[in-house]
């Protein structure tokens, strides 16, 4: 796998909505992802939802040549996707 700047892994955040476009604040948000975020074992302070959205993460940053999906959105926001 190719290594991946940080600037990469940053828009594949912005990518999966876990992280806002670059310029964009909301200051009503709380945002706990960032490159150096702490996730717990298993990703246990993750919801169901962001646990998705981080696997569909590694999905883009391997940039694997097949991908199966199966349900992959069913526990992520509607106003997310």
């Amino acid at each position: 796998m190719a290594t991946r700047t940080d600037a990469e892994l940053l828009n594949i955040l912005q990518k999966a909505h876990l992280l806002p476009p670059a310029g964009v604040s909301d200051p009503n948000a709380e945002n706990k992802f960032s490159l150096d975020a702490t996730v717990g074992s298993d990703g246990a302070t993750l919801s169901a939802g962001e646990r998705q959205q981080l696997a569909l993460c590694r999905v883009l940053v391997k940039q694997s040549s097949i991908v199966i999906l199966v349900s992959t959105t069913s526990f992520v926001a509607s106003d997310s996707c």
